[in-house]
């Protein structure tokens, strides 16, 4: 896994960052399983149907909890 990130100095100078991360298989395999139902959760607030008030918040509220769900297990993930 590769982890990096860019910085902007204030005289419009950038710099780059780029790490590579050794995942052992297991972990390897969680974390495509992480990506995977985030690109799920995705696809299903795009198609699901909204037509009146309580389908979006009712989907919101899904969608939040799904996302609570996936950042404490990335959180997890790096500990």
């Amino acid at each position: 896994m590769y982890v990096s990130y860019c910085q902007i100095t204030k005289e419009r100078k950038t710099n780059y960052y780029v790490s590579k991360i050794a995942l052992e298989p297991e972990k390897r395999a969680h974390l495509k399983d992480i990506v995977s139902r985030l690109s799920e959760l995705k696809v299903n607030m795009l198609k699901s149907p909204i037509t009146i008030d309580e389908d979006l918040t009712e989907l919101q509220e899904q969608s939040e909890d799904e996302m609570q769900i996936l950042k404490k297990e990335m959180e997890e993930f790096f500990d």
